[in-house]
């Protein structure tokens, strides 16, 4: 069962979250193939997690944003939170708790040139006397800021293990691990073809996930027969284009 929070809110779905098991079945499907000859069992696994790791670097899945707190140091730094996959958003607010400043990443590069009252904005760099990747900001007196982040994914490492991703993504992570597959096989024409099928399959369920109430009666394509009479004879709203 999938919790979905929503401010103060909580919904729970019945979406199912899928596991390695229900990849590897399906995986099987696609290629029409068991027997494991151009690959193994530890290759279809790691495609899988290759697989997710792109969908969640690429897209800001719900399912895998998390939110916390993190203070800065007089530096300006401040470790990653220890399941940090990548950064969403980093921002202060209020006493109200409503925003004020959003901090705007940039690359360590740049933000090394930069003057220390500078504002607002962030980067990751190595810091030597830490030895660790740290958050570095600028202002460095910000203090206690907002982060919002995805999270690390699950290492799909048996049949039983979830990946946190809902079944909806079911497709996406097939055609995407058919296509690893096949590129690691040198069968490039067949790996285009998953290519194909798994971008639109990433991209089916995005634009389902950014309209969560389905497409409004207005917002959809109509026919041209809801326009135009098939009785014959103009029609006064035969050319409304905005019905």
């Amino acid at each position: 069962m999938l919790i979905i929070i929503t401010g103060n809110k909580y919904y729970l779905t019945t979406k199912i979250i899928s596991t390695y098991s229900t990849y590897n079945t399906k995986v099987e499907i696609k290629l029409a193939n068991t027997s494991e000859i151009f690959y193994d069992e530890e290759m279809k696994r790691d495609e899988m997690n290759n697989t997710i790791s792109e969908i969640l670097r690429d897209y800001d899945i719900p399912a895998f944003k998390k939110r916390a707190e993190i203070t800065f140091d007089s530096n300006g730094l401040a470790a990653l939170p220890s399941d940090y996959f990548r950064m969403v958003k980093l921002w202060d607010v209020d006493s109200n708790s409503v925003q004020t400043n959003e901090y705007h990443y940039i690359v360590e590069d740049e933000f090394d040139t930069l003057a220390a009252t500078t504002s607002f904005y962030w980067t990751e760099d190595y810091v030597v006397a830490d030895a660790a990747r740290k958050l570095k900001i600028l202002p460095t007196d910000a203090g206690t800021l907002q982060i919002r982040y995805i999270k690390t994914p699950t290492t799909l490492e048996d049949a039983s293990t979830e990946s946190g991703l809902s079944s909806d993504w079911d497709e996406a992570v097939v055609f995407g691990t058919c296509y690893r597959l096949f590129m690691n096989a040198g069968r490039i024409n067949e790996a285009g073809a998953f290519k194909g099928q798994y971008d639109s399959a990433v991209g089916e369920v995005m634009n389902a996930t950014k309209n969560r109430g389905g497409i409004k009666e207005n917002n959809r394509i109509r026919s041209v027969f809801e326009r135009r009479s098939l009785l014959g004879g103009f029609q006064a709203n035969d050319y409304d284009c905005t019905r």
